[in-house]
């Protein structure tokens, strides 16, 4: 997930960044356990951000992630070689959700993610 912060936004202002993932349950996957995964996409060494275990109900669910350490991290200028975000999940080593923003061409899962400003 990828897009440019606003010049109006600094460290000190921002106070809290938080990413919303719906996350959809694939059918037979319901009552399950999934691993949520989000990491950095950098050019140089990708880093976890949010790394955690949520129940998988019927339907599916948003699931709600801090990331207002990167988001400050970003105003300050530390992401130069930033190629977004990636979040996945698995049930016991399956992927059932993936998504890469510097791969959007390719991505069949877009229309899962929003960004919430």
């Amino acid at each position: 997930m990828f897009f440019p912060m606003p010049m109006a936004v600094t460290d000190r202002s921002l106070k809290r960044a938080t990413l919303l993932i719906y996350l959809e349950t694939p059918p037979g996957f319901e009552n399950q356990i999934a691993t949520l995964n989000l990491t950095t996409n950098r050019v140089t060494k990708n880093r976890g951000i949010h790394l955690s275990k949520v129940g998988l109900i019927d339907g599916g669910k948003w699931h709600h992630i801090d990331i207002t350490k990167e988001a400050k991290a970003w105003t300050r200028g530390e992401w130069l070689n930033n190629l977004g975000l990636v979040a996945e999940a698995t049930v016991e080593g399956t992927h059932i959700f993936h998504f890469n923003n510097s791969q959007l061409g390719q991505n069949s899962s877009i229309e899962r993610v929003s960004i919430v400003s």
